[in-house]
């Protein structure tokens, strides 16, 4: 038991991968829904722990709600109610959220992640009225979809299938959210979709130049000087200027190392290539 502890204490000091803590919330919120299942099933009453989750967190398509309720715009991926679905959505965020941040650092990882998220629900909202959108997968759709443009011949191992290049993957789960949006779960299947389509424009354009992931500096920047306001001393360096002039240089080498790989992958890099991803990779 205190070896659980130890690691969820860990997951949540590590600042460099946010992944494990995103992993270990949604744990918690399907563990406390499945306790208060078993307990208001024994008693035969309903269950006013999962109602008032259910009530406050997902996302309602119905814009009066969200005037009232802004935060579900993004609350909703953390809520799984079925073990396969959380299982399946976690392992898939570790593989692919992992990918993302070793070739193009946290920020851009968790960028494509959160407007997946967002415009999952924004779709849905669009689509649909009255009903319940829970889980992240349209968030998830987004870090597959980003890794396939990113990296489309880049390959991994399927226990049953062998070898896969992740244009293929990516492929396969766009055409089984196409075949679902006939069945029941038919606003799920279009938020995929929209989270799909931003991971792919997101990273077309990122190989075009433009960073959308830039636009969540200035929140980045306000919540660190919040939390790490230990003195109102501000330290001036020198050579300010010259930094400011050495990243903007760094960046167009990683465009130029971004879209080298769109273009040949990432086994065409040379060693000083592969080396300028490495630092950019760092938060």
């Amino acid at each position: 038991m205190n070896f659980i502890f130890t690691e969820i204490k860990r997951a949540f000091a590590d600042q460099k991968n946010p992944i494990n803590k995103y992993i270990a919330i949604n744990a918690f919120v399907f563990i406390g829904l499945l306790i208060s299942a078993t307990f208001y099933f024994l008693g035969d009453i309903p269950n006013p722990f999962k109602l008032w989750i259910l009530h406050n967190f997902s996302l309602t398509a119905n814009w009066k709600v969200f005037l009232f309720r802004p935060w579900t715009f993004f609350s909703y991926a953390f809520i799984h109610e079925k073990l396969f679905h959380l299982i399946f959505n976690m392992m898939v965020f570790h593989w692919f959220g992992n990918l993302l941040i070793e070739y193009l650092g946290k920020r851009r990882m968790l960028f494509n992640f959160w407007a997946g998220v967002f415009a999952g629900g924004l779709l849905f909202n669009i689509a649909f009225d009255g009903s319940q959108l829970i889980g992240a997968s349209a968030g998830i759709m987004a870090l597959v979809f980003a890794c396939a443009t990113l990296l489309p011949d880049y390959q991994i191992v399927l226990a049953i299938f062998g070898p896969v290049r992740l244009k293929y993957l990516a492929g396969i789960y766009l055409l089984i959210d196409l075949a679902s949006m006939m069945g029941s779960n038919a606003g799920g299947s279009l938020a995929h979709i929209a989270g799909a389509a931003v991971g792919f424009i997101s990273i077309k354009q990122l190989q075009a130049g433009n960073d959308w992931s830039r636009i969540v500096d200035p929140i980045d920047h306000f919540l660190k000087s919040i939390w790490n306001r230990k003195s109102n001393l501000k330290v001036v360096h020198q050579n300010q200027h010259a930094t400011s002039a050495n990243s903007k240089h760094s960046q167009a080498e990683i465009d130029a190392v971004l879209d080298k790989i769109s273009k040949s992958g990432y086994e065409s890099l040379s060693k000083s290539e592969k080396e300028i991803l490495f630092k950019a990779s760092k938060p």
